[in-house]
């Protein structure tokens, strides 16, 4: 009888112990993924890079790039 109420406590304490160690691992893993995307939102140097400046559009209210502004398409857009 013993033996088997130490068993089922080992037992009972080893899926205790697996879970926790299971979940910190899972918060671990979090963690280090959020750590890897700056606070910018970019994923890396050259998506950080990749991003441009918008202006807005005075007539049409639109944004276009600021380094290179395109046509909207409309006869009184200033770009």
């Amino acid at each position: 009888m013993l033996n088997k109420l130490l068993l089922t406590v080992i037992a009972i304490a080893l899926v205790w112990f697996g879970f926790k160690y299971w979940n910190r691992m899972v918060l671990r893993g979090d963690r280090e993924r959020r750590r890897e995307v700056p606070a910018g939102g970019h994923g890396t140097k050259a998506e950080a890079e990749a991003v441009e400046d918008m202006v807005e559009c005075r007539v049409c209210g639109s944004y276009v790039p600021a380094q290179r502004p395109r046509r909207c398409g409309r006869p009184d857009c200033p770009f």
